[in-house]
């Protein structure tokens, strides 16, 4: 029996099998592809070493059956290499996709840290005016005498006297008035 015969394989004497050929095309293709050749190396690599045994295999021995073989392994190791450069490229696209969703978070986290931090100086802020006022009225009780008691605030008027028989008040009792009603200024002044 004839070692590799070509008749067998479907080859012509002296032209290798399509099998090698379409290995040899295949392995091109996976090596001129940049994420191929920087996310597989490893199974590239391993590609072009099945590939260089069945060009050997062929080149010494014609053995068409073993390089048959060698050749859809070769095929084989190219579909592998492609699938590890999807899988690593996925893989990145992943890990890019989860550091953008946690900037994503990171920013609303801090816009949220600074609307907080802005209720919070605008709450002082109130705070203070309203303790503010508070001082004031506390101020002007005292310069007006008040004083607690249990029917409620108790407030001296001094000498707010009316004229006899009269509904109008004496000229300094509006003097008295004032501190107690702001509106009675403008009364005076629209007399």
């Amino acid at each position: 029996m004839v070692r590799g015969s070509l008749l067998g394989g479907g080859c012509m004497a002296g032209s290798p099998p399509v099998a090698l050929e379409q290995a040899r095309t295949a392995y091109a293709q996976a090596q001129q592809t940049p994420q191929v050749a920087t996310q597989a190396p490893v199974a590239l690599q391993d590609t072009e070493q099945t590939l260089r045994r069945a060009e050997h295999v062929w080149t010494d021995d014609h053995d068409t059956e073993e390089v048959q073989h060698l050749s859809y392994l070769t095929t084989q190791r190219v579909e592998i290499a492609k699938t590890v450069t999807e899988k690593k490229l996925a893989e990145g696209s992943i890990q890019q996709a989860n550091q953008e969703r946690d900037q994503v978070l990171l920013e609303a986290r801090t816009r949220e840290a600074q609307r907080a931090q802005g209720e919070t100086e605008r709450a002082k802020q109130q705070a203070q005016v309203a303790t503010t006022q508070a001082q004031q009225l506390q101020q002007e009780l005292a310069a007006l005498q008040a004083k607690q008691t249990d029917r409620g605030l108790v407030l001296p008027l001094g000498d707010v006297l009316f004229e006899t028989g009269k509904a109008d008040l004496r000229a300094g009792a509006l003097h008295n008035l004032y501190p107690l009603a702001p509106s009675c200024r403008s009364i005076r002044s629209a007399r």
